[in-house]
């Protein structure tokens, strides 16, 4: 509830943002990574599969840089990397050294003829049995059961952190299935299935949607948080002309995100690469009620431009900025952000995709520290 003074609690005020009012301050949101390995001096093996280790590692980046009132969600661990990536993994401690973060392995695991059985069967009953073919020392059966502990987890972290006045972005994932198959193929197999057999791709990324709705609403009833995370990068202007993307994404994400706003779910977007040709194709969903998450190579003041007053945006402080940057350079950054891409409201201020792991421990507090002190309007 917004406070006498006019200081909104951190759900109120992310709510808010995301419909494009006014509000008191630019919600605060850095998204972690594996940041807290680094800030609590252990390896990404310990914070992976060490849920307590890991626990107290990010309670201490929110301490030691003074904390931020939006907690990102659905961090990665053990359990969940598994279910989250539709690719092989490579682990720190298990396939890579314990200093490592995670691999995600381009191979071809789906086939061709996989478009087909997912057009009459569903993307459900096709993962069945895809999942053992990317996680073979897995037992089909203790699948159902690593998906429940996930969510758990990710409930028990919503409201751990709501009981301290933080609220959470993200409270289930979904997919947006053309990219999802770029990754199941392989981009250099599937970027010749779009040309070669197109019509069979479409009837496989149509059978999806009604699995990728259900997979956020299931979600987000549980966790309560109906914000769902949907990851793109190869659906972006990097790897696909407007053409392909009208004829491929655009149709379909429409249809997701109709969907989604039904069930009185946001999405939020979360997409890494370039995507400022395809900007304007954002207006095409519905006004106040989707999130543009933006890691950098996207052109986020020309987001601004084109999707000011219609769409929320999130990001957008650099990787290589909060690694190779001064603390200074970084505050500078953030002022320019705030003032402009946060100008007249719909902006979370927060970093391009993720903190990287080897991030400057001084630019990391210069940026949380602006997004708490210079994200206030109408404060002198």
């Amino acid at each position: 509830m917004t406070t006498a003074g006019g200081v909104m609690c951190a759900e109120e005020r992310l709510q808010a943002t995301i419909r494009l009012e006014k509000t008191d301050k630019v919600p605060n949101c850095p998204s972690l990574g594996y940041y807290p390995a680094t800030c609590a001096e252990i390896t990404p093996k310990q914070f992976l599969f060490d849920r307590e280790r890991a626990d107290a590692a990010v309670e201490k980046v929110f301490r030691v840089c003074g904390g931020w009132d939006v907690m990102m969600g659905q961090r990665f661990d053990a359990v969940a990397l598994p279910v989250i990536f539709p690719m092989k993994v490579r682990m720190p401690g298990v396939d890579l050294p314990e200093d490592s973060i995670h691999q995600l392995v381009e191979e071809e695991i789906m086939t061709v003829d996989d478009y087909d059985f997912i057009a009459e069967h569903g993307y459900g009953k096709f993962m069945s049995t895809y999942f053992s073919k990317i996680h073979p020392a897995i037992p089909p059966d203790q699948v159902p059961e690593m998906r429940a502990r996930n969510l758990k987890a990710m409930k028990e972290d919503i409201d751990k952190w709501a009981e301290r006045g933080v609220t959470t972005l993200i409270g289930g994932v979904s997919m947006e299935p053309f990219g999802r198959f770029s990754y199941m193929r392989s981009l250099a197999k599937f970027a010749l299935d779009i040309y070669r057999i197109p019509d069979r791709v479409k009837a496989a990324v149509d059978a999806c949607l009604p699995d990728a709705i259900a997979m956020a609403k299931n979600m987000v009833d549980f966790t309560g948080i109906r914000r769902v995370f949907i990851g793109n990068a190869r659906s972006s202007a990097t790897f696909i002309s407007p053409k392909q993307y009208e004829r491929f994404v655009l149709p379909y994400m429409e249809k997701l995100v109709e969907a989604l706003v039904a069930e009185n779910i946001t999405p939020v977007f979360h997409f890494d690469s370039d995507w400022t040709p395809f900007l304007p194709f954002f207006k095409e969903y519905p006004k106040g009620r989707c999130v543009l998450e933006l890691d950098g190579s996207t052109d986020i003041f020309k987001a601004k431009e084109i999707l000011g007053g219609h769409m929320c945006l999130m990001g957008d402080v650099s990787a290589s900025l909060l690694v190779l940057g001064t603390p200074e350079e970084v505050t500078d950054y953030c002022q320019k952000l705030i003032e402009v891409v946060g100008d007249g409201g719909g902006f979370i201020f927060s970093c391009g995709c993720e903190i990287p792991v080897n991030a400057r421990p001084e630019n990391v507090k210069a940026m949380v520290k602006a997004g708490n002190e210079l994200g206030w309007y109408n404060r002198e």
